[in-house]
């Protein structure tokens, strides 16, 4: 039976990878949709970058939807208390997405609204012990990323990221736009 799933990343090189191997698994997985945020790189970049993915994998058909341009949860756990407003105004997303976006937060149970002891007509925004466990998740998951390739010895670790960056430049992604070391300051460098 196919898993249906919808995958929520910020593609840049490694988790294109990650992309390509669920399209590659259509009778384990039917991919409904792939919703892009902002991440090392900004959310168009992030958009185009997984709709080339999908055209490279022949998969042009998968619906790819822009998502949040800022870590929204993250932004919000460093800074608990804040208005809804304060906090739009800081990441510049206008009041009537941030509405939508934290309505949708506090649905899942990750932000509530507290009223604001300083002014009673607002609100001020914090963390849900579940918010804050799902920003641990993302963190041991991000911190998983290293293990990608564990197997692999350190020239083969080079040539991976070689022909990754080569497929990127074929696909018309620019380098400065790949997370990663810089140009010109490769994996295993000596610089």
């Amino acid at each position: 039976m196919r898993r249906q799933i919808v995958i929520d990343t910020d593609p840049g090189i490694d988790d294109a990878v990650a992309i390509l191997l669920a399209l590659a698994a259509p009778e384990e997985l039917e991919i409904l949709g792939i919703v892009v945020v902002a991440g090392n790189l900004p959310l168009t970049q992030t958009e185009r970058n997984a709709r080339r993915v999908c055209e490279l994998a022949g998969r042009a058909d998968v619906p790819v939807y822009a998502g949040c341009t800022h870590p929204l949860l993250r932004r919000l756990a460093t800074a608990e208390g804040q208005s809804q407003q304060a906090l739009g105004q800081a990441l510049g997303i206008t009041a009537n997405r941030m509405v939508f976006l934290v309505d949708d937060l506090e649905e899942h149970g990750l932000v509530e609204r507290r009223r604001n002891p300083s002014d009673r007509r607002s609100h001020a925004l914090y963390p849900t012990p579940r918010g804050h466990q799902a920003l641990r998740d993302a963190a041991a998951a991000t911190a998983r990323h290293g293990e990608l390739g564990r197997s692999l010895s350190a020239p083969e670790r080079r040539q991976l990221a070689e022909l990754l960056r080569r497929v990127a430049a074929e696909q018309g992604i620019d380098e400065h736009a790949l997370p990663g070391p810089p140009p010109g300051r490769r994996i295993g460098s000596e610089s």
